[in-house]
């Protein structure tokens, strides 16, 4: 989703939570954005440049920067499969709460 709807110069926080994650070879290996581990809501919602969360809807790998994103704005993506949601997408140009 990202390779197809993001800005070409936009920057993707990839949150792993809890240490190195296998994820991370994934989505390094097939994001065509620039991809930061983490971050913060401070530098999230700055407007110079376009910038996605991305994480796996795991609670107990929840960090602030994650719980302060969800807390502001509505997914712009998610991927679920029947009742459960299994990757969330956020934008900084995304609706906020």
């Amino acid at each position: 989703w990202i390779n197809t709807n993001a800005e070409p110069d936009a920057i993707v926080h990839f949150v792993i939570g809890g240490g190195h994650r296998p994820g991370e070879n994934v989505a390094r290996h097939y994001l065509e954005r620039r991809m930061v581990r983490g971050g913060n809501l401070a530098l999230f919602a700055d407007p110079s440049t376009p910038r996605y969360l991305m994480f796996i809807t795991r609670k107990a790998w929840y960090d602030d920067f994650v719980q302060d994103v969800r807390a502001r704005y509505e997914p712009v993506h998610a991927i679920r499969r029947g009742d459960a949601t299994l990757l969330e997408i956020y934008s900084n140009r995304g609706e906020g709460r």
